[in-house]
């Protein structure tokens, strides 16, 4: 076997550029795959032909799961393996394994592709970029070392001490120690990055992360990936109507795994849509398309629709927003909290932007948002708090 892939991330942005890759050698008899995508679980009839397996595994890597891959590659014996992740959960995802199958392949073996997870991994590049070059160059050496030895004498790479030990820079130390390519999303790149001793650091090691050109795919490759997402000819039609009405407006929702925190922001979801409306920011006149978070929990959806009091057409859970624009289908407003729409839509698309705090104030205090609006990506009246 020449290549073992591995598609680790469940992530939102992450998932369509890896399906992608996946549908480039899906036919490739010498490349076996292991899929792993938490929020689109998949079917032997959809990976008939493949050489893959579906096993579902969430962000965080268990032994076991671990124990299937060393099944896998002790069955395969492939002479590559490469590993597709998330870049913001490496501790958790990608560190576990490679920890173990390095015992089994060479470091030179092995390629890594890291994706980015979108406003959270964009908030950790913003901070690094601020480190003083003497103090970045001291960190990137501990960082660098600290991974070099817990690659070598971590006797226990599912140690819950990884949650709490693992700077930001920690993410971005592995092109030191193995083929890696960092996979970053380029929307406002000159506005946001600058020539810091980071983006220097990891400059030789980026492809940049963009919307899918569907003019430089192939047709085949294009469908093999609706397939993969479930995404149907009726899915399709239903989106479009709902997407072309006039006023048609799109609330992107917000969620947790966790059940008690998914019932907290839940609740803020619904006192701002009522809120909404009492202030005219959501009119009786539009059309709302709601899509919502995909670990959003399933009675906690149906409490955010019945907040509109009107008819909702809600896209269907398992389709990823990010796929939508890339076929053509957007709506005419947006409403959202400040989120990685902000770098993926364009900017006259936004209606109303939720800050991460409980008051405007609050909200306009946060870096990254302060650094949009100075750029004028986006207008500071469009901004409020949950509360206000």
């Amino acid at each position: 076997m020449d290549k073992l892939k591995i598609y680790l991330s469940s992530g939102s942005v992450p998932i369509i550029p890896q399906m992608l890759d996946f549908s480039a050698c899906a036919e490739d008899p010498h490349i076996a795959k292991i899929i792993c995508w938490y929020r689109n679980e998949l079917t032997p009839l959809q990976l008939k032909g493949t050489n893959a397996c579906y096993i579902r595994q969430k962000y965080k890597v268990s032994p076991d799961f671990v124990l299937n891959i060393i099944n896998i590659i002790n069955k395969f014996k492939p002479y590559m393996v490469e590993i597709h992740s998330n870049i913001v959960f490496t501790n958790v995802e990608l560190y576990p394994i490679i920890a173990v199958i390095t015992k089994y392949i060479k470091r030179e073996k092995i390629k890594i592709h890291l994706y980015d997870d979108g406003i959270r991994s964009i908030n950790d590049r913003y901070q690094l970029d601020g480190e003083n070059e003497d103090d970045f160059v001291k960190a990137s050496e501990i960082c660098t070392d600290y991974l070099d030895t817990l690659l070598n004498n971590d006797e226990n790479p599912f140690s819950s001490h990884l949650h709490h030990s693992w700077p930001l820079l920690m993410n971005y130390v592995w092109h030191n120690h193995f083929d890696t390519t960092y996979h970053l999303m380029g929307q406002y790149k000159n506005k946001l990055n600058t020539s810091s001793s980071f983006q220097k650091y990891i400059q030789q090691s980026i492809q940049e992360l963009n919307s899918v050109d569907l003019k430089s795919t192939s047709l085949k490759n294009i469908n093999t990936c609706l397939s993969l997402l479930n995404l149907k000819n009726q899915d399709l039609a239903e989106i479009k109507e709902a997407m072309g009405q006039d006023n048609s407006l799109l609330y992107m929702g917000a969620g947790f795994y966790d059940k008690a925190k998914d019932d907290r922001v839940t609740e803020r979801q619904v006192n701002k849509i009522k809120s909404m409306k009492d202030n005219g920011i959501i009119t009786n006149n539009d059309k709302i398309i709601f899509k919502a978070h995909p670990i959003n929990h399933h009675e906690n959806r149906k409490k955010i629709v019945d907040a509109f009091g009107c008819e909702v057409y809600t896209i269907p859970n398992h389709i990823p927003f990010e796929i939508l624009p890339c076929l053509g289908l957007e709506p005419e407003e947006i409403i959202c909290s400040f989120s990685t729409l902000l770098f993926t839509m364009k900017p006259d698309i936004f209606r109303h932007v939720i800050g991460n705090a409980d008051t405007t104030t609050e909200s306009l205090t946060d870096p990254l948002l302060n650094l949009l609006i100075k750029e004028n990506v986006i207008k500071q009246e469009i901004i409020s708090g949950w509360l206000n």
